[in-house]
């Protein structure tokens, strides 16, 4: 009897332990979730995002007679890009400086004969209205002179380039586009089962497809679907209805980092909300 009581003895033990053993198990898998999952939320849904400025000649056309820059070059703000052929402009500044020059002296001459009774008031009138005319007419001169000129406005890199020696550009028409890549963000969509979690000023890591991890904070939440902005609404105007999970955008600024040199716009990134 010893013998079998001891057997069933171990068998419950054995029973007790493995019960044990599976909870502690269990215990354990949820904490490492609780503790490393459920604290983030994540999406594949993201890619950069950049203001992208559009260079185009303002007021001025002719040939392009210079590219200084290619696709894929970083620039500073101020570097002359192109140049518009600029004979013209620069033949009617230097008309307009002249005429601004001789229109100042006849106002000097004009003042000191008024200073002494010999001029009339209609003749100073006359002059400082010449004078003024002048100097508009040499301010628009020597703006439609720099304008042949088309510089970057940012720190930037050009990302598409339309323009080369030869060909004619008109005004407005885009000769290039440059890419604020010191400034970008991140847009992603957040499935609206899981917004509710995600709030202003999180810490979100973003791993870049390309290559490099960088961090930066959730800056807004959007308070309309992702769907409210596509070209073809879903509309249900036949009865039938399927519930499809919506997505709501959000912003992420990006902290300051190195890698924000190699970022490109709309590349795809994965990002990872830390929620709690």
């Amino acid at each position: 009897m010893d013998k079998i009581n001891e057997k069933k003895f171990w068998e419950r033990s054995r029973v007790k332990l493995f019960a044990a053993g599976v909870g502690t198990s269990i215990v354990l898998v949820f904490g490492c979730w609780w503790l490393f999952f459920s604290a983030y939320i994540s999406t594949n849904d993201s890619r950069i995002a950049t203001n992208i400025i559009k260079i185009a000649p303002i007021g001025v056309g002719g040939a392009i007679i210079n590219v200084n820059v290619s696709e894929g070059a970083q620039v500073k703000s101020g570097d002359i890009l192109m140049e518009i052929d600029h004979r013209i402009p620069n033949a009617q500044y230097i008309k307009a400086k002249a005429k601004f020059q001789q229109a100042k002296n006849e106002l000097e001459r004009i003042k000191n004969l008024y200073g002494t009774k010999v001029s009339s008031q209609k003749d100073y009138d006359n002059a400082q209205m010449n004078y003024d005319m002048a100097e508009a007419d040499l301010r628009l001169a020597e703006i439609s002179f720099q304008n042949t000129f088309l510089k970057s406005p940012i720190d930037g890199i050009i990302i598409q380039k339309n323009a080369q020696p030869g060909n004619l550009i008109e005004p407005g028409q885009v000769a290039m586009m440059i890419a604020d890549v010191d400034h970008a963000w991140v847009n992603a969509n957040i499935e609206e089962t899981n917004i509710s979690k995600v709030k202003i000023g999180q810490l979100v890591y973003v791993s870049i497809d390309e290559g490099g991890d960088i961090t930066g904070r959730v800056e807004e939440i959007n308070v309309a679907t992702a769907s409210q902005f596509s070209l073809l609404p879903a509309e249900n105007a036949g009865g039938n209805f399927t519930k499809i999970v919506q997505k709501i955008p959000i912003k992420i600024a990006l902290d300051p980092h190195p890698n924000h040199k190699i970022l490109r716009a709309g590349q795809s990134v994965s990002v990872k909300i830390k929620v709690r």
